[in-house]
This record gives structure tokens, sequence and C-alpha cells, in this order.
């Protein structure tokens, strides 16, 4: 009976799980159209990277200057999730590479309620009219049936945290990838307008320029620039013409001049 109890509250609690990786994946705002990237086929199964908590960042960074696109992350508390669960995550969007990490944050006791099997047995007895002769009787039998029954459960926490990733076609000449400035980047920059670098892509004109993530571009050759939109546009100008492009910038809160050369 005790196996028994054990091998239903198991089942209630993986009755109760879901996957968190697709429960709360979100795509990543600056993902690439599925055409720009190459994304899993066919049976293929997705690569996955288990890092600790304070290397997560970092990995993920490093797979995208590699020329991998960030196609959506996942982050969430809850109970241990299996692996296999991101990785199910990632075919269904098709990435071929997923960077995860879990951090224990606590143990929480939970009540639940566990259907246990009950055993019974029920007596009957009369008198029964055979022949015309008055025969008593008696007898018994076993009645089966379910309760309910709260049971206290200890359950260890997590935080969960995955990165879903897809080897881009091509990167942008000038080796940067840029993002719009964020209400909290507005804010520190104290500017509506510019493009922030999101990626510098390895061996890339921006690279040896050695512009950094987190830049905040402001000028293309002496032109303003207002959305990441304006300075891809100049700088895709700049490279056709050849030679180089002459970037203002600001880092740190000064204003730096940076030239990539083509």
């Amino acid at each position: 009976m005790k196996a028994l109890a054990l091998l239903l509250l198991a089942t209630a609690l993986a009755g109760c799980a879901s996957n968190g990786y697709r429960q709360f994946y979100q795509a990543h705002a600056t993902a690439p159209a599925a055409s720009a990237a190459v994304l899993l086929a066919g049976t293929d199964t997705p690569r996955l990277q288990r890092v600790a908590a304070d290397q997560y960042a970092d990995t993920v960074q490093k797979y995208r200057s590699q020329g991998y696109a960030l196609l959506g992350t996942a982050a969430f508390n809850g109970r241990e999730e299996k692996p296999e669960r991101a990785l199910a995550q990632a075919k269904e969007i098709g990435a071929t590479r997923v960077v995860l990490s879990s951090r224990y944050t606590g143990t929480r006791t939970d009540v639940m309620s566990v259907p246990m099997l009950t055993s019974d047995f029920a007596y009957t007895q009369g008198v029964a009219t055979v022949n015309g002769r008055a025969v008593p009787y008696s007898g018994s039998h076993s009645v089966h049936g379910t309760v309910l029954v709260p049971m206290a459960v200890q359950v260890q926490l997590y935080d969960h945290v995955a990165a879903f990733l897809a080897k881009l076609r091509e990167v942008p000449q000038s080796g940067l990838a840029l993002a719009g400035l964020s209400a909290a980047q507005r804010k520190a920059y104290e500017r509506n307008s510019g493009a922030v670098v999101e990626v510098v892509y390895e061996d890339s004109p921006a690279f040896r320029a050695d512009v950094l993530e987190g830049d905040l571009i402001t000028a293309v050759d002496g032109r303003a620039v207002r959305t990441p939109e304006e300075a891809q546009a100049a700088l895709a100008a700049a490279q056709q013409r050849g030679g180089s492009a002459h970037l203002q910038i600001i880092r740190d809160g000064r204003a730096r001049e940076l030239t990539l050369a083509f």
C-alpha cells in the first residue's frame, strides 16, 4: 500500500508539471526572420550547453559574436526541469543551440490532494426461502474505492534560464548588430536617438576598430543617426564606397570617435 501511495504521489506531481521553457518562452526583440538563419532541420538534435548562472550571459554573448542569432529566451522560477524540455522547445522553434542555466533558490512546502486506494469488507445476512423453508444466510465481500488525502510535499525551486540560438546565414559587413534605445538606456544616455551596439562580430571591421557592446552610435561620417536602421544604412553606404567609416559614439558617458576600415 505504501508503494502504491508513492506511485500515486509521483503521478500527481508529474501531472502538475508543464514545460516551463515553452510556457515562458519569449522571442528576442531583434530576432531575425526565419530565412536569415540556418534553423534546425528534420530529425537533427539541438546542441545543449549547461553553464553556471554567472557564466550564462557571457556564454550567450560569445555565441552571438561568433555569428549566432538569439531567437529567444525563457526565464522562470520553478521545480527542477529536465534538459530534454529545453531541447523540445528548441526543436519547436528551430534553434540549433541551447544555453541553459539553473540555480537553486530554496525549498517550498506544498499541500497536495493525492488519490489513495481504499479497501474494506461489507457484510450481509438475512433469511432466504428455499423449497418453502426459511434458511438463514450470511456473507462478506470486498469494497474498493479512492479517497483524496492531503499530503505535504517539499518542493525544491530553481531559477531557470535558457537562450535559443541559430547560426546566421550572413552577418553585416560592418560586423555590428544594432538595437534601439530601451527606456532605461534613454535615461542612462540622456537622449532619445542613436543606435546601441548589441553584438560585435569577431574578426570584423567593428571588432578590429575596438567597438564594444553597449556603445551608442550617434553619427556615421559626420551625419547623425537616430535609429539602428539609419546607422546600418549609413555603414552599408560607406562600405560600398570603400575605405572607411567614421563613427561618433558615447561610451561610459564620454563621446569618442572610432574608424572602421573596410
